[in-house]
This record gives structure tokens, C-alpha cells and sequence, in this order.
């Protein structure tokens, strides 16, 4: 097995320091300077390695949507079976075991950044984007009679319902909640098929 390069195992040891940072003190309380003391590294090394600020938001956004796009993407292949909305939104609403995924706030942090960065706007509109067509396409191997336009309705829906359930994880409330997520979701899927044409 080849070695992993030393671009790439300084690059996950500062990708990783970020995370925590901002796990613990928001992205605006986060420094390149914390990020070094993070990694244990000196500045230099992180500005060489991933450059500035925004770029670390860059490539923390790269990882953190590709991770979760990957993922889903698995997810969704076990679920083009007919009449299969319901799995969808269980699993959707699961809670996350997964080490692999990175904890919300670290998501809506990046989201948050994205409306000054275009580079890290493009990654966050290119991963929402999939994630609703991803949904779109689970629902219509479900629901095939339905419109697509309300196919692609209900996918907005219920990733809206979706994200509003993931905010309120760094509040422990998520549990708290989820069967009202999950009855708002399955609301959404049966006005889909009660809209049929």
C-alpha cells in the first residue's frame, strides 16, 4: 500500500484541528494562529500547506461536503425499491452514529461562510443541489405516477424539514423533536401523492 503523501497527512491533521476549533469556538473565534497551536504546527506550516483562512474554509468545505455527498450517496442505492418515502425519511432521521460525518454545526458554520467565499458558495450550491436531486430520484423510483415538479417539491420539503432537524443537534433537542420531523416529512410525501395528475 503506498504512503499517503506529506501534503496530504499535514492537510488532514490541520483540516482536522480547524474542525475542533470551530466545534468549541464558532469559525469567527478561530485563528490560523489556534489552528497551528491546534495541529501543533507553526503558522508557516499551515499557511504552506493550505494557505489562508478562506482557503481553509475551502478546503474544510471540500471534506465535509464530499464526505457527506459520498454517503449519501451509498444511502440512496439501497433505497430504489417502490413506495420506499417512508425508509427515506427514517434513515434521514436516524441519529448519526457516523464518525465520518462531521457534527451540524460544522455544516451550517461552512454554510454560513459561503455567502463571502464563492469558491466554498459553489461547493455548499453543488451539494444541496445533489442532495435534493438524490431525494428527487429516490422518490420517483418510489412514486413514478407522480409530476415530477412535485416530486421535486417534496424533495425541497422534506431536505428543508431535514436540515431544520439537524440544526437543533448542538441544542441536544433533535431526539426531542423527531417525531414531529419526521410526521412534517411524511405530511410532504402524501401531499406529493395526493397531488398525482
Amino acid at each position: 500500500m503506498p504512503r499517503a503523501s506529506l501534503q496530504n497527512v499535514r492537510t488532514e491533521e490541520i483540516l482536522d484541528a480547524f474542525q475542533r476549533l470551530i466545534e468549541r469556538h464558532t469559525v469567527g473565534g478561530v485563528s490560523l494562529e489556534m489552528v497551528a497551536e491546534e495541529a501543533g504546527m507553526k503558522r508557516s506550516v499551515v499557511r504552506h500547506f493550505v494557505g489562508n483562512r478562506d482557503d481553509l474554509l475551502v478546503s474544510l468545505g471540500q471534506r465535509v461536503f464530499g464526505r457527506i455527498r459520498a454517503l449519501t450517496r451509498d444511502l440512496w442505492k439501497h433505497l430504489k425499491m417502490p413506495n420506499n418515502a417512508g425508509l427515506l425519511i427514517e434513515v434521514l432521521l436516524l441519529p448519526d452514529e457516523d464518525d465520518a460525518l462531521p457534527p451540524p454545526v460544522i455544516s451550517d458554520a461552512l454554510i454560513k461562510e459561503a455567502s463571502r467565499i464563492p469558491e466554498l458558495q459553489a461547493i455548499v450550491t453543488d451539494w444541496f443541489d445533489g442532495f435534493v436531486g438524490d431525494i428527487e430520484r429516490v422518490l420517483a423510483t418510489g412514486y413514478p405516477e407522480v409530476e415530477p415538479k412535485n416530486r421535486k417539491t417534496a424533495a425541497y420539503g422534506i431536505v428543508t424539514a431535514f436540515l431544520a432537524y439537524e440544526s437543533l443537534e448542538p441544542l441536544g433537542l433533535e431526539t426531542r423533536y423527531r417525531r414531529d420531523f419526521k410526521t412534517t416529512a411524511e405530511w410532504i410525501v402524501q401531499g406529493m401523492i395526493a397531488e398525482r395528475t
